[in-house]
């Protein structure tokens, strides 16, 4: 058994950190301190190098906790901005209060998996600050993106989160304004999520409402199919949230106006909307028993819908055994990659086909701009059938007789 590596306690002029190696690579650990302030790479595998890099590390988390100036780190050190301490710096920003527009902590998640990717991607390459990252590193790095299978989108959001954070910086006079650069990039049209056909979201309904104990799953699909809402949207429904007639939901986002900051609603788009009740739901909705301060969609057991729960209930039960009834054209995409986002294209797509104006369709959706209710729309073979037969380009009296 290989023996444990030790960690060496170095005190700095702010900090006590703890020197340590995971893999090769030097890691600074300062939760040991009596203000915690996290664990850091530093980016290479030479001790002296390390140990030097742990100064500059110390004195810029110093400078992001307010114990110094930018003026008063120490002038070998003003040059180089270590990336983890820059991180820490745009994190710190992400989480000023809402009021100061600040970002919400579901947001603040998106962007952790974004920095993980490209502290590793600068730790292989040798990369270690800020200053040295250029229009020729983001772009050796978009391509390693690419080549790791990551989507259009997904490249697109990184390198944009990645120059957001050197604009930031820059602002904030952590780097010098030389450190700008121009990196044109054009954002990912449309969508690769599968969006259901009637015939898809028909089967899909009966085969739910076939199961046995599995009425909660039926109701929670039927509601996401006939709003277009999101999932954790339907969940925190409550039937005070339905008009008496059912005719009408009214999703309010509760924004500042509740002190319980744990269980006030929030939508995504930070707006309150209302949306009619199709038939189809009503008809659901005066079928259950109605209590104003209950979850109107419920899990097997009566508590708040779990999105997770059912979504693998959906896929295990649902998707594949339904999968050889709509067999996908490839191996990639069709009915067997479709989940519970899918309905939400489903009802986006439907209501546009039936010339739902698009102006409604986006108070509906609750999207900010009509560009989004296009992300959203899909049109398959079967539907662009009907709709082609539907039109007449010259009057009947005027057909074009065939050659025969």
């Amino acid at each position: 058994m290989p023996a444990k590596r030790s960690r060496e306690e170095i005190a700095c002029r702010f900090f006590s950190w703890r020197l340590f190696q995971r893999g090769k690579t030097f890691y600074a650990d300062g939760r040991c301190d009596r203000t915690s302030v996290g664990r850091h790479s530093l980016g290479t595998q030479d001790k002296a190098e390390a140990k030097r890099k742990l100064v500059l590390l110390d004195e810029n988390i110093a400078v992001e906790h307010g114990l110094i100036t930018k003026e008063a780190v120490t002038p070998e050190n003003s040059a180089q901005l270590l990336l983890e301490a820059g991180i820490g710096m745009y994190r710190t920003f992400m989480a000023r209060p809402e009021v100061s527009r600040g970002i919400r902590p579901s947001t603040r998640k998106r962007y952790r998996p974004v920095f993980a990717h490209f502290t590793a991607f600068c730790e292989a390459k040798r990369l270690d600050s800020w200053n040295q990252i250029n229009r020729a590193v983001l772009l050796n790095y978009g391509a390693h993106l690419e080549g790791q299978g990551y989507a259009p989108r997904t490249v697109y959001l990184e390198l944009t989160t990645i120059k957001q954070v050197i604009k930031f910086l820059m602002e904030e006079g952590a780097l010098p304004p030389t450190q700008s650069f121009r990196l044109r990039m054009s954002k990912p049209q449309g969508s690769d999520v599968h969006c259901y056909t009637t015939e898809e979201v028909t089967a899909i309904l009966a085969r739910a409402r076939s199961l046995p104990d599995m009425e909660w799953m039926y109701r929670a699909l039927v509601g996401l199919a006939f709003t277009g809402l999101r999932i954790q949207e339907l969940a925190g429904l409550r039937w005070s949230d339905i008009s008496d007639d059912c005719e009408t939901i009214h999703l309010t986002d509760e924004g500042y106006r509740s002190s319980k900051s744990a269980t006030r609603r929030r939508t995504k788009s930070g707006r309150s909307r209302s949306l009619p009740v199709l038939p189809e739901l009503k008809e659901l909705l005066m079928s259950m028993v109605r209590d104003p301060g209950a979850f109107i969609f419920t899990s097997m057991r009566g508590c708040r819908l779990d999105d997770s729960i059912l979504r693998n209930t959906f896929i295990r039960d649902v998707i594949k055994p339904l999968s050889r009834q709509f067999p996908s054209p490839d191996a990639v995409g069709g009915f067997s990659s479709g989940r519970l986002h899918s309905f939400r294209h489903f009802f986006c797509s439907q209501m546009a086909n039936a010339n739902t104006p698009i102006m409604a369709l986006q108070q509906w959706l609750g999207h900010r701009n009509s560009a989004m209710v296009m992300h959203y729309y899909h049109l398959n073979s079967a539907d662009a059938k009907k709709l082609m037969s539907s039109i007449r380009l010259l009057p009947r009296s005027e057909q074009i007789p065939g050659n025969g």
